[in-house]
């Protein structure tokens, strides 16, 4: 823990301090048709689709990994 910057390891006080700033600041930068896919935690699929929708985000998908859990996020700006 010596080597990460806090903010890489810290996520708030609901773990998705990260995914609110991707929303607020990368999604609005993509462009028309542009994707946005970002790991995430196996318990945070819900409340991030819906912090990526709320930034404009459509086709939001959460994809599983090979144990089942929530493991990545995809959506696509609107075109």
């Amino acid at each position: 823990m010596h080597f990460e910057p806090q903010t890489a390891i810290d996520g708030g006080a609901d773990g998705l301090r990260f995914y609110r700033a991707v929303a607020e600041l990368w999604i609005p930068q993509l462009w028309p048709g542009g994707i946005c896919a970002v790991e995430i935690g196996e318990s945070q699929g819900a409340a991030v689709s819906k912090l990526f929708q709320n930034a404009g985000l459509q086709d939001i998908s959460v994809k599983k990994d090979f144990n089942g859990f929530d493991r990545v996020i995809a959506g696509c700006r609107e075109s």
